[in-house]
């Protein structure tokens, strides 16, 4: 799913709004919604998935999903397998320890994150800035970087302040 979804994105005309770079984040395999298996007669499998958005994800990002999925695979042969929406899952973003796959703030929904019960998925592994293309100071990789040197800086300190009470 997540090959054809990025060969339909750069199948886009150039001046496409989804062809920016801004929305390169949203095609990695933690970003996209699971796929189940949609069940038939008797409880066999069809030839169908369903597919299932997360509840936290924004309009941006389920407006970006929609008009990619639209693009028509070039052989159908080959992508036989037809996919129909379900039902959303009210499931927080997933804990991602590389920023590859974290979820960034334009991609969740702003009236549900600041709900008393979701507050606990706002921490940098659940969610990460958007970057300079979305008007924030930094990109996340830039965040991520900072981040790093700063703790390196803490450590060197740390131990330098402990070699120092010997």
């Amino acid at each position: 799913k997540l090959a054809v979804r990025k060969w339909k994105c750069e199948a886009l005309p150039p001046d496409h709004q989804y062809s920016h770079e801004k929305y390169d984040a949203a095609f990695e395999a933690g970003i996209m919604s699971d796929d189940e298996d949609t069940l038939g007669a008797m409880g066999k499998k069809t030839k169908q998935f369903s597919l299932h958005q997360l509840l936290c994800a924004s309009k941006e990002l389920r407006d970006l999903w929609a008009v990619i999925d639209a693009v028509p695979h070039p052989d159908p042969a080959i992508w036989s397998i037809t996919r129909i929406r379900g039902s959303d899952k009210d499931e927080p973003p997933k804990k991602c320890t590389k920023l590859a796959g974290r979820f960034q703030r334009w991609m969740i929904d702003s009236e549900w994150l600041p709900e008393i019960t979701h507050l606990k998925y706002d921490v940098p592994r659940r969610v990460s800035g958007s970057g300079v293309a979305w008007g924030d100071i930094m990109d996340p990789e830039d965040e991520e970087e900072a981040k790093i040197e700063l703790n390196s800086g803490k450590r060197k300190k740390v131990k330098g302040m402990m070699g120092a009470s010997k």
